[in-house]
């Protein structure tokens, strides 16, 4: 599968910079670094080009996520889930973003750790973004959750111990079952992988 259309900057998403900068001393706005690198760039190419229509976040933390996907299609159905407690702490940063697009529909949860997750909301999600907790243990959970819920899972962080430590195993644990798994691998800043849940077959 290709990677999805050239590079967009932040500017073109036309984003009301005020609204950013409010603990900003310096005036530099490190919420527009941290969206100028080619990983949330990957999120808005993901979204754009494919029709992504709905998406589950698993890690929402700051918001960044949210504000590409959203940015990418105003009208998403989104899902943001956070787990860490240390994420908790960006919660209003999130909000505040979700009332940016007011034609999209939001839904946050707010819990304690990845492996209390046993269901999620909806029946079926056109993208789950996994940006969570990074052990191997809820790497691999979040990745058998959502993989009876998505039709592409994307994988954050893929360059990390435990992220890989998760995903492997759960590759694994799918070609014993006799089930190949459609994967891809982008060399995006902290490396995401794909995985086409509606594509594996025995």
């Amino acid at each position: 599968m290709a990677d999805p259309a050239p590079r967009l900057i932040v500017e073109d998403w036309k984003i009301p910079h005020e609204i950013f900068v409010e603990n900003d001393k310096e005036g530099e706005d490190p919420f527009f670094e941290e969206l100028r690198d080619d990983h949330y760039n990957h999120l808005y190419r993901w979204v754009k080009e494919w029709g992504i229509r709905s998406v589950l976040e698993i890690g929402v933390k700051a918001g960044y996520g949210l504000f590409s996907f959203c940015s990418a299609n105003p009208k998403l159905r989104y899902c943001g889930i956070e787990l860490c407690k240390e994420g908790h702490r960006f919660a209003r940063n999130a909000q505040e973003l979700a009332g940016l697009f007011p034609d999209a529909r939001f839904e946050f949860l707010w819990g304690t750790r990845s492996t209390d997750l046993d269901v999620l909301p909806g029946s079926r999600w056109d993208l789950i973004y996994i940006d969570g907790e990074h052990t191997a243990e809820a790497v691999f959970s979040d990745l058998e959750l959502s993989a009876r819920y998505a039709d592409q899972i994307l994988l954050d962080d893929c360059i990390m111990e435990g992220v890989v430590n998760g995903v492997g195993p759960w590759i694994v644990r799918q070609y014993g079952k006799g089930l190949r798994v459609p994967h891809e691998y982008f060399r995006t800043k902290h490396g995401h992988l794909l995985i086409d849940v509606a594509e594996i077959t025995e």
